[in-house]
């Protein structure tokens, strides 16, 4: 059985309240009937199109909303690494407000962190590097497109940069300083002077780093570091005292050599340790190393060394092994432009035979004088050490690092450590 077609009940109520109202006029009926249902037409059509207008309205209103909160969650501050405490406590400032934070939690881009005072922390950035923190610090972290950028505006930081992937860098920014890295360990530190003045400086323990300042750039290999006071040019140096001095030692040798007409010896610096036993710095030449094939160098030593180094004057260490009184050098990292009268620093530690103590006084010969020749021997003495007697006469004298520094110049070849 077929179902009857659906009917419109308005319309049928209509009629049937036409039908009995007039029965008598079919033509007035119809045309009241017409003109109803077209009002009834128009009205029902007018009523679609404003639900079509809500609906449009509503779906744009929508489609903002969604906008408004994508954009929220695409520009937000990201995550740049994570907060680690070392010891104490410290706080992150975020937006203005300032708040403790004693346990390991996320950091996001622009905000500071601010290590207190007897506080150690440790930062882990995204990319791996490791930020350590130390106490009175500030450090505000940004998320570039070329890598994370660092800005120190007080204290120091220490810093094991990972590598970096291709067209990434680790920038550290220090007022009137920028530090960039691809991977290496290294520390920057932040003071200001009476004056106000700030200054940066940069030590790096392995790898390369490139050090801008006053629009002047300087790249600073391990065992080096850079000094520049802000909106100045950088000055290299390197990290160790001794080396330093060395180097110092090795120019003033040759400066007063020239001055007197005489050839320039091999500087070095004896430091007494127990009244029994010497480390010993002391300048050499690549002619001293005997070759033994194979790429390798060796050089004999007067006496046996606890532990032997090698460098090069702008501080690079030369890859090398004691063994016995016998020094073994990989001679192949030297590179190209060396040549046999290439200077370079030894280091000795714990060499025995260099002082003698007898009743309470401790000696030093120096080996006979050359005429022909000047050099320049620093001694580094314990802070209480009283001389009694120095032939030739100390050239300077000075404190520092609990030592008392005695420089004399005699006319020696130098201090007799290799055969």
């Amino acid at each position: 059985m077929e179902s009857e077609p659906p009917r419109d009940i308005f319309d049928e109520n209509l009629k049937r309240l036409l039908e009995a109202a007039r029965e008598d006029d079919s033509g007035f009926q119809s045309r009241l009937l017409a003109a109803v249902r077209e009002e009834v037409r128009r009205e029902r059509s007018a009523m679609r199109r404003r639900l079509v207008v809500r609906g449009l309205w509503a779906a744009v209103g929508i489609a903002a909303v969604l906008m408004i909160a994508w954009s929220l969650v695409s520009f937000s501050p990201k995550s740049v690494g994570r907060f680690q405490p070392v010891y104490g406590v410290a706080e992150v400032v975020d937006g203005g407000a300032s708040r403790t934070i004693a346990g390991d939690e996320s950091i996001r881009a622009g905000c500071s962190v601010r290590t207190l005072s007897g506080s150690k922390a440790a930062i882990l950035l995204r990319d791996g590097s490791k930020l350590t923190l130390a106490p009175r610090t500030v450090v505000q972290i940004a998320d570039g497109r070329r890598g994370p950028a660092v800005e120190l505006k007080a204290g120091a930081v220490d810093v094991e940069a990972a590598r970096q992937q291709s067209g990434k860098k680790l920038v550290i920014r220090t007022p009137g300083s920028r530090i960039t890295t691809l991977g290496t360990v290294f520390s920057v530190q932040l003071s200001t002077k009476a004056d106000g003045t700030r200054k940066t400086r940069v030590g790096v323990a392995s790898g390369l780093v490139e050090f801008e300042s006053g629009g002047h750039r300087v790249q600073l290999p391990a065992h080096t570091e850079g000094v520049a006071e802000e909106g100045q040019s950088p000055e290299k140096r390197l990290m160790s005292f001794e080396l330093n001095e060395m180097v110092r030692l090795i120019r003033g040798t040759g400066e007063l050599a020239a001055r007197l007409n005489q050839k320039a010896g091999s500087p070095a610096i004896i430091q007494c340790k127990d009244g029994s036993t010497a480390a010993i710095w002391t300048a050499v030449y690549l002619d001293d190393l005997r070759e033994t094939g194979n790429g390798q160098r060796s050089l004999r030593l007067k006496s046996p060394a606890s532990r032997a180094r090698l460098f090069t004057l702008d501080g690079r260490e030369i890859p090398a092994r004691a063994e016995g009184r016998d020094l073994r050098v990989d001679a192949s990292a030297f590179g190209s432009g060396v040549s046999h009268d290439t200077k370079l620093i030894l280091e000795l530690q714990d060499v025995k035979g260099v002082f003698r103590t007898d009743g309470g006084i401790t000696w030093l010969t120096l080996p006979p004088g050359a005429s022909d020749r000047v050099t320049l021997l620093q001694f580094h003495l314990p802070d209480g050490a009283r001389i009694e007697r120095l032939s030739p006469e100390p050239v300077a004298s000075t404190r520092m690092l609990n030592r008392l520094v005695v420089t004399v110049a005699g006319e020696i070849n130098g201090l007799e450590v290799i055969e």
